[in-house]
């Protein structure tokens, strides 16, 4: 099947990847790429909004992160390479459009091509968790945990609530240490500013995700490991999945003062154990 956009752009949609009542998606490429996008399309007129608003935020979290990045790069000094990179945490939005031949339904084109190099890179933590069986060892949940929080900085600061951390939503590019968001149709702006109970659920979901990925137990303690020597870790985990924590820049930088007290700060490849 092909789909046109009102510009003109033609998008040949290929399988169905999943969706559920409001919204279906389709791996789809055009001429230029042929890999990393994704066509949502609304399962009925009735549901375009929540595409649209989906449509929208992506497009506002990206006008935000080039901002803050100019603002960062005026800033920092002189021989000072690094980036904030926040547009690494949610899919880019190509184009969106109601489809005339497609029942009037809203069409948005996500393109997934700067995190990776086809969409079979990325991978939710669902399924390492529950196909694969396997959890990760604590320096990898630590990389992966770390960037959520960096994510929920932004979001928040921008008073944009996620609404959907789950295991299920948060995917990872395991080669090249990429975390992002996956679906943003239930994320919100609070006009009003978001309440510590929403940020407070959100810090705590994201770490109660990567609990899980550790194969933590029930009550969040953690599986023995050569590379926690003490309960430092284990026990600033359980605060922010007890919801301690309303502040993701203040739980950010929490986090990473103990890991880089605890740990070298150098790279460390995506490692899972059994």
């Amino acid at each position: 099947m092909k789909i046109v956009s009102p510009n003109g752009n033609e998008y040949q949609v290929g399988k169905r990847l999943g969706g559920n009542s409001r919204f279906t998606l389709y791996a789809c490429s055009s001429e230029e790429k042929k890999d990393t996008l994704i066509l949502k399309i609304s399962t009925l007129k009735k549901f375009n909004s929540d595409v649209d608003r989906e449509a929208f935020l992506l497009g506002e979290l990206y006008n935000e992160a080039q901002l803050t990045e100019e603002a960062f790069a005026k800033e920092k000094e002189e021989g000072n390479d690094t980036f904030l990179n926040y547009h690494f945490f949610f899919p880019l939005l190509i184009e969106s459009f109601v489809s005339i031949d497609n029942g009037s339904r809203t069409v948005s084109v996500i393109d997934f091509s700067h995190i990776c190099t086809k969409l079979v890179e990325l991978v939710p933590i669902s399924h390492i968790i529950k196909k694969q069986r396997l959890s990760v060892d604590p320096r990898t949940s630590a990389w992966i945990l770390g960037k959520l929080l960096k994510l929920l900085d932004f979001v928040h600061s921008q008073e944009i609530s996620v609404g959907n951390i789950s295991i299920g939503n948060i995917l990872i590019n395991r080669d090249e240490h990429y975390v992002l968001i996956f679906d943003w149709s239930n994320a919100t702006i609070q006009v009003s500013g978001l309440s510590d109970d929403t940020k407070t659920e959100e810090i705590a979901s994201a770490t109660k995700s990567v609990l899980k990925l550790l194969g933590s137990k029930n009550d969040g303690s953690l599986l023995k490991s050569s590379q926690i020597p003490d309960d430092r870790y284990e026990l600033l985990l359980k605060s922010f999945a007890l919801g301690d924590k309303s502040n993701a820049l203040e739980a950010k930088d929490e986090f990473y003062s103990l890991i880089r007290n605890m740990w070298p700060r150098e790279f460390y490849p995506y490692t899972t154990v059994k």
